[in-house]
């Protein structure tokens, strides 16, 4: 049996417990053979937030040796260690709080994906800079314009809405709709072919 890796991680509040729910296996390693090693949060808050920057910056370098894959694992480490005083400030029973929260989080490990996916950090920062102004690129990746809301609307709705309970009364299985209406939009715009990203790894 395979373990679960990937355990609705855009659903998470709080980017810690993003990464309990991403890439799990990589997340279980990393804490196991790094963080604990270093002394983990045993020793004090700085050394715990130093802990953290070091971990995250060694995982994005764990991708590949490219200023781009460090510079989104030091961010993921940036966010964890301000995230951590912060925890006991945040926490609401509140519905609305708890979806603000989780819609930061998903806006912010997004942006981040810009430095993981791209090769090149001078790039990455022309792409964010394309997303928030005006500019001469025929192809410009403008926020306002992009179809990623779009996109990601089935896992949404299905991370959301109380849509299993509400379609089980009628007989229908919620999970298939959902996922071949992503798969049917991402296949509108599949853009050129290319090999599956941890391929390269």
């Amino acid at each position: 049996r395979l373990p679960i890796n990937f355990d609705l991680p855009y659903a998470s509040r709080t980017f810690s417990e993003f990464w309990t729910r991403w890439h799990i296996s990589l997340s279980s390693w990393l804490r196991t053979y790094l963080y604990i090693p270093l002394g983990g949060n045993r020793h004090g808050p700085l050394r715990t937030y130093v802990n953290l920057i070091i971990v995250m910056g060694l995982g994005g370098l764990w991708h590949g040796a490219g200023l781009s894959y460090l510079t989104w694992g030091l961010m993921h480490g940036a966010l964890l260690v301000v995230e951590r005083p912060l925890l006991p400030l945040i926490q609401s029973p509140q519905p609305l709080v708890r979806a603000l929260r989780t819609i930061f989080v998903f806006v912010c490990v997004s942006l981040l994906w810009i430095f993981f996916k791209l090769p090149d950090f001078t790039h990455a920062m022309g792409y964010v800079a394309g997303m928030f102004e005006k500019n001469t690129n025929p192809h410009q990746a403008h926020i306002l314009y992009s179809l990623a809301l779009l996109y990601s609307a089935p896992v949404i709705i299905q991370h959301v809405l109380p849509t299993d309970a509400i379609l089980k009364r009628i007989g229908m299985r919620t999970e298939p709709i959902w996922y071949g209406l992503m798969a049917a939009l991402a296949y509108l715009e599949a853009g050129p072919d290319s090999a599956f990203i941890y391929f390269q790894f």
